[in-house]
């Protein structure tokens, strides 16, 4: 192989790399520890879905959210500041899944894949 061909697939190998890296990093769906909500915030199960009206992912988001079916109980960073710092909320758009026990079990930042949000449907239900 000639240098200009080892270099070439060096660099693609690490441009390959960095995809990998960034597509892993950007998986929105995380599960999480035990984070348990506050009562008042209840009734749980419940989805909650944190956004903005300034925000740009924000409107793809609700637009999904709406298509998918899922009932969410909106925050407002507009109206609700209070909520996200109490609950350390940090980034616009974000769903939150909590079980009937009122622990988190599922955090999507972003705008959210079909994927994402059939599981966050799964966990509405009361079992």
């Amino acid at each position: 192989m000639s240098d200009g061909a080892i270099r070439f697939v060096v660099l693609a190998g690490l441009v390959a790399l960095v995809a990998i890296v960034t597509w892993l990093l950007r998986r929105r769906a995380v599960r999480v520890g035990p984070v348990v909500i506050p009562p008042d915030l209840g009734p749980f199960p419940a989805v909650f879905y944190f956004g903005d009206e300034d925000c740009v992912s924000c409107k793809p988001t609700a637009a999904a959210i709406a298509e998918a079916g899922l009932r969410v109980r909106t925050i407002s960073w507009g109206m609700d500041a209070v909520v996200f710092e109490r609950l350390q909320v940090d980034e616009v758009p974000t769903l939150w899944g909590v079980d009937r026990r009122g622990r988190l079990v599922r955090v999507v930042t972003g705008v959210p894949g079909p994927r994402d949000l059939a599981r966050l449907k799964s966990q509405q239900s009361p079992e």
